[in-house]
């Protein structure tokens, strides 16, 4: 977070394995005026509307977990 603070122009996308939802929980508590620079991975189509209540907008979803 510190490189992102440092160049504005930097996004995160995150590589969750376990628990995804739980850590995208606590990106989004810490560092909510990032939120629009993070864009999460959803290995589901289930988590995509979990994901967007949490506030963030762009997603990516992500086929290869997928059965």
């Amino acid at each position: 977070m510190n490189l992102m603070e440092k160049n504005q122009g930097t996004y995160l996308v995150t590589d969750v394995k376990d628990d995804n939802i739980r850590a995208l929980k606590l990106i989004s508590s810490n560092y909510p005026h990032m939120i629009n620079r993070i864009i999460p991975q959803a290995y589901s189509k289930e988590e995509v509307p979990l994901i967007k209540e949490l506030g963030y907008k762009n997603i990516i979803l992500t086929f290869y977990k997928m059965p």
